[in-house]
Order: structure tokens, then C-alpha cells, then sequence
């Protein structure tokens, strides 16, 4: 059944004739079929996705620009992917981005190099995606097929070759320590059940379709749970297969860190803001304070910015004096930090003194 059947005039529908039943029958076989259609293109393109945010994530993780003569991951990806379209719409961009920095572990910079966009854009749809995720109070496995937080912004060492949804996975912070990633409540939960009904003997597909799951999904489930047994005793695994293995046992046993969701969400978002913050200092100060016509427009320009920055450095000094823990920064970055907020306080205080002179 062709277009040809449907009026390409609907406003007067009350003109329109009913239709007869064998035309009644005909568009409703068609409604049918073509709602099946798009069921099975959306599985389809949710596998391909999937399948390519796995294939992403091998090439990064392992390297794959060192052996093919490239110096870097982001010329790989000029000279490999220029012209592939690895989304087609703006949505679509967002899940893949959320889901390559909260699964791999990759930096905005990396994401911006195989998505064929700008940092600045990769950054705005991690917040978009974040603030979703908040304002909904919704998983962000809802957002993006994602499993982890990541904290590197760097790829791995060589060494480093385990895929990082099929394994518990390290990354190297920003101060070069090595250190346990966290893994969503949920995931863990998962697995869970993925153990136990592969223990009893059920199929990767019968379980996908139990679940609700991909298949690929639960292959690289099936896979995690083949990593956790090598850090378990006979007895432990056992337990695993029968369901007596809690998630808190699970993650001591393996050496995980389990986080919620709304946890994962606000860990995305705050990384997400944190790179805005910067990107937003560096252009102010490239572009405005430390330009050339600056001398010029320097008390305009203070009028303007002033009563933003000012609200911002009273937010930021109150977080910092009583809201922010240290204990996951290294002692030579408090060190750091503690000098530079010595800086800070005395350009403060002749702030302070140029608003205010003393007679």
C-alpha cells in the first residue's frame, strides 16, 4: 500500500469519505507492518551504536594510532574518519559523547577528534546531557549506554589493554596516580542477574530478551563477570552463580567502588562545569582582559564583568571554605592550591582597596 492511499488534503477531513472495510483492513495491515519496521530499524541502529562506541573504545584504549604510523589519537582520527558521519542528529551526538566519556574514559578533546566537532560542543552536550540526567532524576544509562565515571583524560598505557567494559578498570588521574574507577549501583546489580542466569545454563539471547538488554550488552556483561571470577575463590563463585552474592561483597571481593546514578550524574556534570569554567577563563583572558584594545575599554569592560565575577568569586570562596573535602587531591596539589589561593586572597585585597579607598 502506497502514499497514493492517504488525502493530501486532511484539513476538511469532515468532507473526507469513511473508508470501506477492505481499505479499512489494507492501512491497518500497513500501520502494523510499518510499526514493526521501525521497531526493528531502532534495534538495529541502538546495536549499530552500541557497536560503534565499543569499536571507539578499543581504538583509543589500545592505541590502535601507534602501529598504524600516526602520532597521536586526535591525527588518526583526521586522516581515518574525515569522512565518516559518525552521527546524524544532534541527539544522537549527545548519547554517543556522554556515553565515550562515561565508558571510556575519554577527554573532550579525544570525543571532539572522532566526532568530527569542537571541544566547546562536545562540553555542551555532556552539560545538556547532564543536566537531563539530573533534572529528571533518571539513570544515566538512560542518557547514554554507560557503565562508569570516567576520571582520566588520558589515554592508558600500552599495558593498560582491557576492555573497559568487559573489565574492572583503572585510570591515571591528573596527578599520574593510579586509581579504581567507580561503577554505577545498577550495572553491578545487573551482572548479578547475568551470572545467575547464565548459571542456569540460559542463552546470551534468551537473556537479552528476559532483561530487555542487547545481546551485546550481555556479552560484555558475561565477559566482566569472567574478569570478577579470576579475583574469586570456588566457593565465592559459586555463590555468584546462585544469586547469593551481594553487590557489596561483589565490589570488596573485585576491588570496585560502587556509585549511584544520581551520583554518576552530578560527578558528570561537576567535570562537564569544571572544563567550561576554564574554557570561559581562557577566552576572557585572551580575548578581553589581556587584549590589545583593553587599555582602552578597560573601565567599560571592568563594569561589565565586575558584578559576575564578583558574584562568582563570593560562590566559589564559600564552597571552597566550607563546602569542598580534600581528601582525594595528593599532598604536593594542596600544596599547590594553598599557595594559590595565598595569590588570590592578597589580588583580592587590592581589589578590595582600588572599590573602596582609605582616605
Amino acid at each position: 500500500m502506497s502514499t497514493a492511499m492517504i488525502p493530501s488534503v486532511i484539513a476538511e477531513r469532515d468532507d473526507l469519505p469513511v473508508l470501506p472495510l477492505e481499505k479499512g483492513r489494507q492501512i491497518c495491515d500497513r500501520i502494523r507492518q510499518l510499526a514493526a519496521r521501525r521497531h526493528e530499524q531502532l534495534t538495529q541502529l541502538a546495536e549499530t551504536d552500541e557497536e560503534l562506541s565499543s569499536c571507539i573504545q578499543v581504538a583509543y584504549l589500545q592505541r590502535a594510532w601507534e602501529e598504524m604510523g600516526y602520532a597521536s589519537w586526535e591525527e588518526l582520527c583526521k586522516r581515518e574518519f574525515s569522512e565518516a558521519r559518525m552521527w546524524d542528529t544532534i541527539e544522537a551526538r549527545r548519547k554517543t559523547v556522554h556515553s565515550l566519556l562515561l565508558n571510556v574514559g575519554m577527554s573532550t578533546r579525544a570525543i571532539a577528534a572522532v566526532m568530527g566537532t569542537s571541544d566547546a560542543t562536545v562540553r555542551r552536550d555532556l552539560a545538556t546531557a547532564s543536566n537531563d540526567a539530573v533534572a529528571t532524576g533518571s539513570d544515566a544509562n538512560d542518557v547514554a549506554t554507560a557503565s562508569n565515571v570516567a576520571v582520566a583524560t588520558q589515554p592508558p598505557s600500552t599495558s593498560d589493554t582491557a576492555l573497559a567494559s568487559s573489565s574492572p578498570r583503572k585510570s591515571r588521574g591528573l596527578d599520574g596516580a593510579i586509581r579504581q574507577r567507580p561503577i554505577g549501583q545498577e550495572l553491578v546489580d545487573r551482572r548479578l542477574l547475568v551470572a545467575q542466569k547464565r548459571a542456569e545454563g540460559k542463552t546470551q539471547a534468551e537473556i537479552a530478551a528476559e532483561l530487555d538488554l542487547t545481546q551485546r550488552t550481555v556479552s560484555n556483561d558475561t565477559q566482566a563477570i569472567a574478569q570478577y571470577k579470576q579475583k574469586l575463590d570456588s566457593a565465592q563463585q559459586q555463590r555468584l552463580d546462585e544469586g547469593r552474592l551481594s553487590r557489596t561483597e561483589l565490589t570488596e571481593l573485585v576491588g570496585l567502588t560502587p556509585i549511584s546514578s544520581t551520583q554518576r550524574a552530578i560527578v558528570s556534570a561537576a567535570r562537564s562545569a569544571a572544563k567550561g569554567l576554564s574554557a570561559d577563563v581562557e577566552f576572557l583572558t585572551e580575548s578581553v582582559v589581556f587584549n590589545d584594545s583593553w587599555l582602552g575599554a578597560e573601565a567599560e569592560c571592568s563594569s561589565i564583568l565586575a558584578p559576575s565575577l564578583i558574584s562568582t568569586i563570593h560562590a566559589f570562596a564559600h564552597w571552597l571554605g566550607h563546602e569542598f573535602r580534600w581528601d582525594d587531591v595528593p599532598e604536593d596539589k594542596r600544596m599547590q592550591y594553598h599557595d594559590h589561593l595565598i595569590e588570590a586572597v592578597k589580588a583580592l585585597s587590592s581589589a578590595t582597596g582600588n572599590l573602596v579607598p582609605e582616605d
